[in-house]
This record gives C-alpha cells, sequence and structure tokens, in this order.
C-alpha cells in the first residue's frame, strides 16, 4: 500500500467511535491525551495477554509435574507400615497438587519436605518402640528357655 504521493506505506489506527488516524505522520493528528489512552489500552491488553500465557504455562507445567520429590516420598515410604503407606502418602499428594496450584513448584517441594521432616520423628519414634519391644520380647525368651 501507498500514501498519496506513492512511495511509502499507509499506515491505518483504528482507535475507536468510529476515529481511524491514517496516513504517514497519523500519531502526530491526534492530541496527547487520546494518544495516552490509546496507548494505555494497549499496554493493558499486553499485560492481560501476557498474564493468560502465563497461567496456561504454568497449568501445563502443573499437569506434567504431580509428582512430589521422590526422596521425600521414599522416606515416608520406607517408615511408615504397609497398611497406612497408600493412604498417607495420597493424602499428601493430594495436598501437594492443591499447594501446587496455589503457589509455584519449588514452593509446593518445600511444603512437602515440611511435612515429611515433620513426620520423620513420631515415625522414627515408632520404629525404636518397635525395636525395642522385639529386644524386650527377645530378653524374655531368652530367660524363659534358660
Amino acid at each position: 500500500m501507498t500514501n498519496g504521493n506513492g512511495n511509502g506505506c499507509r499506515r491505518d489506527l483504528v482507535l475507536g467511535e468510529g476515529e481511524r488516524l491514517s496516513g504517514r505522520d497519523a500519531p502526530s493528528r491526534k492530541s496527547p491525551e487520546q494518544l495516552g489512552v490509546y496507548l494505555g489500552t494497549l499496554l493493558i491488553l499486553a499485560f492481560v495477554w501476557r498474564s493468560i500465557n502465563v497461567q496456561n504455562e504454568s497449568t501445563a507445567e502443573i499437569e506434567h509435574s504431580v509428582r512430589p520429590p521422590f526422596n521425600a516420598e521414599y522416606l515416608l515410604y520406607l517408615l511408615l507400615p504397609s497398611e497406612e503407606r497408600e493412604v498417607l502418602i495420597g493424602d499428601l499428594i493430594e495436598e501437594y497438587s492443591e499447594v501446587l496450584v496455589r503457589f509455584d513448584k519449588r514452593r509446593a517441594d518445600i511444603w512437602f519436605y515440611k511435612q515429611v521432616v515433620g513426620s520423620l520423628l513420631p515415625l522414627l519414634r515408632r520404629q525404636i518402640l518397635r525395636m525395642g519391644a522385639l529386644v524386650w520380647l527377645g530378653r524374655i525368651l531368652r530367660r524363659l528357655i534358660s
């Protein structure tokens, strides 16, 4: 497209309400207030577009990375009894996905590690008591046999 002289590009800008800017020096024909409104609208639209893209990217990442940190999950797997293992780990994974939706992956991982570390002391104490009970039972059996 050319302008009236045939030697350049023609630019048409639509501002709204039927107003149209056209020609090589179109922006200089409108007042600075109108251009400010136009640029402000463009900035808002660009921000909204970027926000939508970021949300779509983050939901795609969430769908692919719903699993919590492997090492933390494995610690729970080792320390929990088999009858409690699936239920407890399943509940933590479900809550992990909710935290992941609300926050990012790094914060969700930190939350999961916090839950595991908070569970370690009671689980270790239970394992030690279980071993202590076995040792105590072994001592009693040894005394009965001798």
